[in-house]
């Protein structure tokens, strides 16, 4: 028996292709000139709801993580993503946005600003940015040479280092520029830190402790 689209022999008789991307051509042609059942409908919040809770605590089958695994891998090859692209391309062709979604692409939407958005810290400006001021510059040098340019939790020294806040720059601002309050961790380190800087106070002061 062979595959219905490109010929070739098939070594499992129960099926009509010899691989995915057959199998998506051939339900590809299946669909052709149809419309979608669920075409313009939206999803009520008590179905919505029904099928989150149907999800909670469920984990992917190992024939779903296999299938997501080779995924990957293939997403991996440049031949592959250029053919998706350009398959993504050609089907938006031809096709406008809706100005609700050009709205939506513009950034967040009224009711995710200020106060309610997900990353709101009570109106303490993140000015981060003024890392330029001479008063962090200086600051991040002291800290680099008191741990003379070594990474405090995996010892690494040299390479690309970042000066972190032990105590939060957003919520301690009189801690800000002190030289106690700063800890030099490579970048790997410094990002497992990022969401979950209270869980690390204690170790990155214990760690200065012996160091001291």
């Amino acid at each position: 028996m062979k595959c219905v689209i490109c010929n070739n022999m098939l070594t499992n008789t129960q099926k009509k292709t010899c691989s995915i991307d057959c199998r998506g051509k051939y339900v590809g042609s299946l669909n052709v000139g149809r419309t979608a059942w669920n075409k313009g409908k939206k999803m009520s919040d008590s179905f919505r709801e029904t099928c989150r809770k149907r999800q909670q605590g469920k984990s992917w089958s190992p024939s779903t993580q296999l299938t997501s695994e080779s995924l990957r891998v293939r997403w991996a090859d440049p031949e592959f993503k250029k053919r998706i692209s350009a398959a993504i391309s050609k089907a938006r062709k031809g096709k406008k946005f809706t100005e609700e979604h050009k709205q939506a692409l513009k950034g967040p939407r009224p009711n995710q600003r200020g106060e309610n958005s997900h990353s709101w810290k009570g109106g303490n400006k993140q000015d981060r940015g003024q890392g330029q001021l001479i008063e962090y510059r200086l600051w991040r040098a002291d800290v680099f040479e008191r741990d003379n340019f070594t990474c405090i939790l995996c010892s690494n020294r040299g390479g690309k280092l970042n000066a972190h806040h032990i105590k939060k720059w957003a919520d301690f601002t009189h801690l800000r520029y002190e030289v106690s309050n700063g800890a030099t961790l490579c970048v790997p380190c410094h990002n497992k830190t990022k969401k979950h800087e209270e869980e690390y106070e204690a170790e990155l002061s214990d760690k200065l402790g012996e160091a001291t």
